[in-house]
């Protein structure tokens, strides 16, 4: 508390200088691809994104209580009131104005020294990690299956956590290197379902030999077929299409 009272009254000297901080802009998460949605499924998604937009628009202002207009810093260093910290602090004064003309002051304390005018600003930028960091936190306790322990053996435990850890750090390297990084805060399942390929093909196979082809390009090459071709491959068809089902209807006992 003496720290914060010294800060406070530091700042009534000239070299105490506000300087406006601009919030980082976090990248959108893309939403999920899907090439192969038919037409009118894609006409009521943009018809739905345009409703949703419309309501938006509508939407009333919030109130000038709760609406930031300006956020400042100012920077102050070799601080020695914290008596219990052996080392000098330098404080961060962080001044948020509301629309209302409502102020409110809060302080970051960091040992690195502050070099340069804009340092305050900088590391008040900085604060963002925190909540990225304790969101990671939050993901690996709530969605990575942290404490679900089936066994009550110690080693088999620090396994357990051990393996889980690198997984989730490789995935964090993975997203990273894919240009993915906004992904690291969504849980396992959205991961999984905006990584994952969503194409589908079909895929011919002739003397050891293969082509991947689109449902479309498939239809295509079907309708160009000569009659006796087309006879030929919907007897093949049939033919599997009975085989199919009398496995399903007469599976093999264990």
């Amino acid at each position: 508390m003496d720290l914060w009272k010294d800060a406070l009254g530091l700042l009534k000297l000239p070299e105490a200088q506000f300087r406006v901080v601009t919030p980082p802009q976090r990248r959108p998460v893309a939403p999920p691809r899907l090439p192969q949605a038919p037409e009118r499924i894609r006409r009521r998604e943009a018809k739905r994104q345009e409703t949703l937009a419309k309501k938006r628009a509508q939407k009333p202002a919030p109130f000038p209580s709760g609406t930031l207009v300006l956020s400042e810093a100012a920077g102050l260093s070799e601080l020695t009131s914290f008596d219990a910290c052996p080392v000098p602090l330098s404080v961060i004064v962080n001044r948020e104005t509301f629309g209302d003309g409502k102020q409110e002051t809060w302080m970051l304390l960091d040992t690195r020294p502050l070099d340069g005018p804009d340092a305050a600003a900088l590391r008040r930028r900085e604060y963002h990690l925190r909540v990225a960091i304790e969101e990671g936190h939050r993901q690996l306790k709530c969605f990575w299956d942290l404490t679900g322990f089936t066994s009550r053996a110690f080693s088999l435990i620090v396994n357990q956590v051990i393996f889980v850890a690198l997984a989730y750090n490789l995935l964090q390297v993975y997203l990273k290197r894919r240009g993915r990084a906004e992904l690291n805060r969504r849980t396992r399942p959205v991961v999984r379902r905006q990584l994952l390929p969503n194409d589908s093909f079909v895929i011919i196979y002739c003397q050891n030999r293969f082509a991947l082809l689109s449902n479309y390009e498939y239809t295509e090459l079907l309708l160009t077929l000569s009659s006796a071709a087309k006879a030929k491959i919907l007897s093949k068809t049939r033919l599997r299409m009975r085989e199919l089902t009398q496995e399903l209807r007469s599976p093999r006992p264990p």
